[in-house]
């Protein structure tokens, strides 16, 4: 793959959330996940999470068990290259 910074989303499932206003929490059955990957020589020598909150009917979620590990089926082909 080129060099460069890609972003791509995956879908982890089971993700615990919670809303700091209302203090609700619950599981989600999935949520898309965006990731920045930067690729040097072929190799990917940085990542990082680029969504860790969204918005959900009004409330704004936090997500709460993201592994800290990339996906080891995080597909990059066809990411946005930036």
């Amino acid at each position: 793959m080129e060099d460069g910074t890609y972003s791509q989303s995956y879908r982890h499932k089971n993700i615990e959330w919670w809303c700091p206003e209302t203090q609700e929490e619950g599981v989600m059955d999935y949520a898309d996940v965006d990731y920045d990957v930067t690729i040097e020589n072929g190799e990917i020598i940085d990542y990082s999470v680029t969504t860790s909150t969204i918005r959900e009917d009004g409330k704004r979620i936090h997500f709460q068990n993201i592994p800290d590990d990339l996906p080891e089926d995080l597909d990059l082909e066809g990411a946005e290259k930036w």
